[in-house]
């Protein structure tokens, strides 16, 4: 079972300051609240989910379970965060420490969310999916993604 990462289509223009102007859901990874919520087997991150689904109110299936918080945990924080630029290979990544889900007993873990919490489902931009390519399950134990390096999202830019 291959673990497999990908952005959501439309992040890049919430990165860039929204869909619309003036929107009020514009990214700035470090200083807003970034969160990851769980979602179960029942949702399918695919081309067609990652071109549709936009904001946190798209997405179908979240996990329940002893001590897992509806909506996820955060994604470090203003002083965990950062913005790394490579001149050297053109690439710009977003870092952030791992994020845990502690002490939970979730079954039935198939894709890790990460968002911009505004607050309202519908004004939550998506900003990317793993999917564990196989459902997970913990039982009264932390729950943690670890990112390679470091990085969350990375791009080329070109």
């Amino acid at each position: 079972m291959a673990v497999t990462a990908a952005a959501y289509t439309h992040m890049p223009a919430h990165m860039a300051g929204g869909l619309t102007e003036p929107e009020s859901t514009a990214i700035d990874w470090i200083t807003n609240a970034i969160k990851m919520l769980l979602l179960a087997n029942t949702y399918v991150f695919n081309e067609t989910n990652k071109d549709d689904d936009v904001w946190r109110s798209d997405l179908t299936g979240e996990v329940t379970g002893t001590n897992y918080t509806a909506g996820g945990a955060a994604v470090g924080n203003s002083g965990t965060r950062s913005v790394v630029v490579d001149t050297t290979t053109n690439k710009v990544q977003l870092k952030a420490p791992a994020v845990e889900f502690l002490n939970v007993t979730i079954t039935g873990i198939r894709n890790a969310v990460v968002y911009k919490d505004t607050g309202v489902p519908s004004t939550s931009p998506l900003i990317g999916c793993i999917d564990f390519g196989g459902d997970q399950s913990v039982n009264a134990t932390t729950f943690s993604v670890d990112w390679s390096g470091g990085t969350v999202v990375e791009f080329t830019v070109v």
